[in-house]
């Protein structure tokens, strides 16, 4: 008797687990900015932490800017970095764009003008909005006035390069290529 019972709680303890397991829903971002809008910085954090862990790019983007602005704690440039540049590589023009800011700035521990002009000029062909364009095209000229020729071609070069490298994975356009003809 004392063994059926203990079975019995056994199986319904398993069942309790696996029912609670699939009730759980699938965090969405849109979860991550209702938490942040609501002012629940940690469970945005933990929000955004998990699915920019599973690949979302805005996740991505939105973490490096808690990371940045010190949210949940000291601010931390250099996760923030890693965070912008993990969606960057995944073709967000405004992650692009804040990690052109770091790197410009150096306040992520690197200093790379070079590098950050690139990421703003990729950041200025890319981006849907015209605001973003246009600001994303205002760096490039202020920073292209502080750097040579050959700093300026080298980070037109390496924007190039990013995009070739993209364009399948991010459906680019023929028209959106052939900035890079000739290069």
């Amino acid at each position: 008797m004392k063994r059926a019972s203990i079975s019995i709680l056994t199986i319904l303890l398993l069942c309790l687990t696996v029912q609670s397991a699939s009730a759980q829903k699938a965090l969405s971002y849109k979860d991550g900015v209702f938490e942040l809008d609501r002012g629940d910085f940690y469970s945005a954090f933990a929000t955004f932490k998990r699915l920019a862990e599973q690949g979302d790019a805005r996740s991505q983007h939105d973490l490096a800017v808690m990371h940045m602005i010190g949210y949940v704690g000291k601010q931390d440039f250099k996760a923030a970095a890693k965070w912008f540049q993990r969606a960057a590589d995944q073709g967000l023009a405004r992650a692009q764009y804040s990690l052109g800011e770091l790197l410009e700035s150096g306040r992520s521990g690197v200093q790379n003008k070079v590098k950050a002009l690139q990421w703003y000029w990729i950041s200025g062909i890319l981006a849907r909005r015209p605001q973003r364009r246009i600001l994303a095209k205002s760096k490039v000229q202020v920073l292209e006035g502080q750097l040579s020729q050959v700093e300026r071609v080298q980070a037109r070069k390496g924007g190039c390069d990013w995009l070739s490298k993209a364009e399948d994975r991010l459906k680019l356009s023929p028209s959106t290529l052939s900035i890079c003809a000739g290069d």
